[in-house]
């Protein structure tokens, strides 16, 4: 009929513990772990790192790949990087300051 709707039955629920696995060994969780670590630890992905790479990550934040070659390219990412210390130099001293006569 019009408006009328069908009733399904409902697919049957195992057992909840026919769903449960058994629980990890000790040894199983210590490799588990090890591994984990391995590929996932953040010391170990720094320690991965050569200077090359982060100098490359380091430019590459700092804005667009500037110049006619490579080396050109480095020469302003230095000089972007002497304005961005600056910067961040006079930040701090200008939040010393504040924090000094905070209640003054």
């Amino acid at each position: 009929m019009v408006g009328e709707r069908r009733r399904t039955s409902l697919p049957s629920v195992q057992a909840a513990s026919d769903n449960v696995a058994p629980p990890p060994s000790p040894s199983q969780l210590d490799r588990t772990a090890t591994a984990a670590a391995g590929r996932c630890g953040f010391e170990s992905r720094l320690g991965a790192m050569k200077p090359r790479y982060l100098w490359h990550l380091w430019a590459k934040a700092l804005g667009e790949k500037t110049g006619r070659t490579a080396s050109e390219a480095d020469q302003v990412a230095v000089i972007r990087s002497i304005i961005f210390f600056t910067y961040f130099l006079t930040n701090c001293f200008i939040v010393a300051g504040v924090i000094r006569h905070w209640n003054n």
